[in-house]
């Protein structure tokens, strides 16, 4: 089957820019990300990895260009129509409410998933979205906390609550910004554990940061540079890809990319 066949690819991303007001944020950008597949996302700050995500989430309009989920172009629909398509995103600041419980954040989540309207107080004890709720935070590993607010938790467990939000309704494709972000050494290897352990039947697409933990679960990685892909591969390939190096350690400048 080619590469093209919607059959296999969860995400198809042609020729997409996003400029603001002569600014050139992302430039020409195709990808290709298999159905199952964990993609890293990688770059510089200002690289156009976060506008990226927010042009494949339809948070913001592409100005030309084409992106396809599972088949079917998205380009200008909205992000409740591709979230109701199985597309889920998660942000640099996690997004959560911090007066609520843990348990309280993702019945939420379901509701909003399902386009059910009612209120927290109306769910009991052994109400099936209770139990949804329940049985997400065991999934990412915060059942210990369910009934704590959730502005008591430290950063990496706020991680952890957004991710499993993130996760309500079972998605189809995934878009996680840099989980790793203001991680301690612990929280991160934690992080890594419960990516690890989500199923191939969701598709990953990560920015990251940290080189290690991005190399170290992803089967493919694509490389950002001042709004262009200028690198992808394997993570071995690109491990050793020198320019990457480059960019990393800050030497390359916006007229080589």
């Amino acid at each position: 089957m080619s590469l093209a066949d919607p059959s296999t690819n969860a995400l198809l991303v042609r020729g997409v820019s996003r400029h603001f007001n002569g600014l050139v944020a992302v430039e020409d950008v195709s990808l290709t990300i298999a159905i199952g597949e964990r993609r890293a996302i990688l770059g510089a700050n200002g690289a156009g990895k976060t506008t990226l995500f927010d042009l494949i989430a339809g948070d913001i309009p592409v100005s030309q260009g084409r992106i396809e989920f599972h088949g079917e172009d998205i380009t200008n629909q909205s992000v409740a129509n591709r979230v109701a398509r199985g597309l889920r995103r998660t942000y640099q600041m996690a997004r959560i409410f911090p007066q609520l419980t843990v348990l309280e954040n993702l019945i939420i989540a379901i509701i909003g998933v399902s386009k059910q309207h009612f209120g927290l107080g109306l769910i009991g004890q052994n109400d099936v979205r209770r139990q949804q709720a329940m049985a997400l935070a065991e999934r990412i590993g915060v059942e210990a906390f369910a009934e704590l607010k959730a502005e008591t938790l430290s950063h990496g467990q706020r991680r952890q609550l957004e991710l499993a939000m993130a996760l309500a309704g079972d998605p189809k494709v995934l878009l996680f910004d840099e989980p790793a972000a203001g991680l301690s050494p612990l929280e991160r290897i934690k992080l890594t554990e419960v990516i690890k352990s989500l199923s191939r039947d969701i598709t990953l697409v990560m920015i990251e940061h940290d080189m290690e933990i991005a190399l170290g679960v992803c089967d493919q990685v694509s490389v950002l540079n001042w709004g262009r892909l200028i690198a992808e591969g394997s993570p071995e390939q690109i491990s050793q890809n020198q320019m990457v190096h480059d960019i990393y350690l800050g030497r390359k400048q916006r007229d080589d990319a």
